[in-house]
């Protein structure tokens, strides 16, 4: 099925059966008043109050299409209003009103002649771990250590990570990928610890799932997932792929993955997957808003782009800038929703 026509089925169905609840949360970090379930919505609530306990005044639950009468007369209550909006509902929301911010960014890095040329002092800290504990690599094709590696391994440490927000791959999309491309095994001795499972769709070698072995986190410390991502690159040189595409990526300049992948070139795009958008918004640049967005900027789509909004007055400006990012914007205190400053920069101050 056509991808955009798959898209607006899915809108429509899921716009003619689901209510949407509005949720006030509070606490002594500020407010947020937040439309969307709380399995879906929780990123940036959760960003935003972090480890502080936070309130929960439920508001009602409303049709898409009345979300942007309701949000007007609430959003006064809150520092910061965000609406989880798929394709179609957006465009019920005025563009100059809200921040478009995609629900997740993709993330793609070109393979490097040899992971010697990696510049990122990060990244050379995880090749001497790596050659520290001796890790070596290899694909394997054999459905059964896939049917091992998904029970014992991926299953297990997805639900670990990721808790109530997990999301595993059904079995069946999972031996297509394998099928499409191979499991790659991160070995100490001769014996797994970390694997991944990839797809070959030239010129990209796709990223599909990552696990350690047993869900033994404990496997981290002996640079089991370091090995997972320096090796997808030896492998992708291998097969004559030049781009790893590390998938999605939430839309926040400080989140860890963000940095994981950007530290390897990874470059942000438009995941073209997406259904969902997060619509943000302030009226005026509180201190519980100055904060947050210090903390987390933002990516969001601008025009046919994607820019990023911060507040940073403490972090050095090059740490902030992304390749594949048209351009940064600050935010001043005090400041009208809309009403910051462009700040340019040069995107080869990527971290030495």
């Amino acid at each position: 099925m056509n991808p955009t026509l798959k898209t607006s089925l899915h809108c429509a169905v899921d716009n003619t059966l689901r209510r949407v609840p509005l949720v006030l949360y509070s606490g002594t970090a500020g407010s947020m008043l937040v439309a969307g379930e709380d399995r879906w919505s929780r990123y940036l609530p959760d960003r935003f109050f972090g480890d502080v306990p936070r309130e929960s005044r439920h508001l009602g639950s409303y049709w898409t299409w009345q979300l942007p009468r309701v949000l007007r007369r609430w959003r006064d209550t809150a520092d910061i209003t965000v609406a989880r909006a798929d394709r179609v509902t957006a465009r019920l929301f005025p563009a100059d009103k809200y921040l478009r911010v995609p629900e997740w960014i993709r993330m793609v890095a070109p393979v490097p002649a040899s992971n010697r040329d990696f510049t990122a002092s990060s990244v050379r800290s995880d090749m001497r771990v790596v050659k520290r504990n001796g890790l070596t690599w290899r694909v394997s094709h054999d459905a059964d250590e896939l049917a091992t590696y998904l029970d014992r391994d991926y299953y297990p440490y997805t639900r670990l990570r990721h808790g109530e927000d997990s999301f595993v791959q059904p079995p069946r999309w999972m031996r297509n990928t394998f099928r499409n491309g191979g499991l790659l095994w991160v070995e100490r001795e001769g014996e797994p610890i970390a694997g991944l499972v990839f797809e070959q769709e030239p010129p990209f070698l796709r990223l599909s799932t990552v696990a350690c072995v047993g869900a033994d986190e404990g496997l981290l410390r002996h640079g089991a997932l370091v090995g997972v991502y320096l090796f997808s690159f030896e492998c992708a040189r291998s097969l004559g792929l030049t781009v790893v595409d590390m998938r999605g990526c939430r839309p926040c300049l400080h989140d860890t993955l963000f940095f994981v992948k950007r530290k390897y070139g990874a470059v942000v795009e438009d995941k073209p997957d997406n259904v969902y958008d997060l619509l943000v918004r302030w009226n005026t640049a509180t201190p519980a808003v100055m904060r947050f967005l210090a903390e987390s900027p933002l990516i969001f789509r601008d025009g046919n782009g994607l820019s990023a909004v911060h507040a940073d007055r403490v972090t050095p400006r090059q740490r902030l800038l992304a390749a594949g990012l048209r351009r940064l914007v600050t935010l001043r205190p005090d400041a009208a929703f809309g009403a910051w400053e462009e700040d340019r920069g040069d995107e080869s101050t990527a971290e030495r």
